[in-house]
């Protein structure tokens, strides 16, 4: 698989980032955009949440409110806020293309990674039945309570880490290069994607921590966490 990547690096208080502005969808059914919008929908709300849970930033920058009918953990930091809804958006386009295999929420110190949340993402759009944006969104509420409680089965992080978020991407009809040009998922704004080394964003020594998957007919998705064995 390509690997792309969008990433802040750095810690809260010299948050700096770098947008993604949103690309134009493609134009399909509005089954098909609902469901679209509900995985964009369901990512962006997981990361705030996985940056709550994990204690990557302050809890104080964090208000409670409300999604999927659950309550869920949001930033209060535009900035942050702007970055998460940004790289979220920059999805779009892979998904609809069905290109996009999976998104990785890294957690790591000074470059040195120690967990990886992967989301694996299937999006199936034949299927056309109206109770499945229902089904859908019933099941990602599911993953939303388990990343909630997913700090029992980990083991604690220390302070001063930053985040990133790795995007893998199908090479079929895809050629991702640095300069962004030609690779069929669009360039807003001087934006883009880059290719990243594996050995940049991934784990060798690494315990599985299953956290849930889900099969809503027009989506599959699955999420586990990869935990650095030697992080202390």
């Amino acid at each position: 698989a390509v690997v792309s990547t969008q990433s802040t690096g750095l810690p809260f208080s010299s948050l700096i980032f770098t947008p993604f502005l949103l690309m134009d969808p493609i134009s399909r059914g509005s089954e098909q955009s609902d469901v679209v919008d509900t995985i964009l929908e369901f990512l962006e709300v997981a990361v705030h949440s996985i940056l709550f849970v994990r204690g990557v930033y302050p809890s104080y920058i964090f208000e409670r409110r409300v999604k999927f009918s659950i309550p869920v953990q949001m930033s209060r930091s535009p900035d942050l806020n702007d970055y998460i809804y940004d790289i979220v958006a920059a999805l779009r386009t892979p998904i609809e293309k069905g290109v996009l295999e999976k998104v990785a929420v890294i957690i790591s110190k000074e470059k040195v990674v120690l967990e990886r949340f992967v989301f694996e993402i299937t999006p199936i759009f034949e299927m056309n039945e109206s109770r499945a944006l229902k089904e859908i969104e019933e099941g990602l509420k599911n993953f939303l309570l388990k990343i909630n409680v997913c700090d029992s089965s980990l083991k604690p992080i220390v302070e001063g880490c930053d985040f990133s978020v790795v995007t893998y991407i199908s090479p079929n009809n895809i050629n991702i290069n640095n300069n962004n040009k030609n690779n069929g998922l669009g360039n807003v704004g001087g934006f883009g994607w880059i290719n990243v080394s594996s050995k940049e964003v991934e784990l060798e020594n690494v315990s599985l921590v299953p956290v849930k998957s889900f099969d809503g007919g027009m989506v599959k998705l699955q999420l586990f966490v990869e935990e650095n064995d030697s992080k202390e």
